[in-house]
């Protein structure tokens, strides 16, 4: 997990049902995002984030001051810089909207995070 350096995957599963909003389990998933990277041991070296408006709502909620465009990971699919107001460190995050990427899109960004 985290605590060992291992990269973690956190997701929903696509016929379960939560008794949530869309709305709500966004924010869920906001919360738990925030509580992950406020956290800061062990540091995270990027974020992948899967749904147009749960993207939207993480970068609001990480207090990010501006996003710097790096390159597209597949249509649909940027890799950019996050540059936070209140973290020391900017950090590499993945934004996705919705049903786009290719199958193996979560293991190429672990690759252009992994040092």
């Amino acid at each position: 997990d985290l605590m060992q350096g291992i990269s973690v995957l956190a997701h929903l599963l696509p016929n379960e049902d939560y008794a949530l909003s869309p709305q709500a389990l966004a924010h869920r998933s906001v919360e738990l995002v925030t509580a992950v990277l406020s956290d800061k041991k062990p540091p995270i070296a990027g974020l992948a984030i899967a749904g147009g408006d749960t993207s939207s709502m993480i970068c609001h909620a990480l207090n990010l001051r501006s996003l710097t465009y790096l390159h597209d990971m597949d249509p649909g699919v940027s890799l950019c810089l996050g540059h936070s107001k209140t973290r020391a460190s900017d950090l590499v995050m993945m934004l996705k909207g919705g049903q786009v990427g290719r199958p193996d899109l979560f293991n190429r960004f672990l690759a252009e995070v992994t040092v």
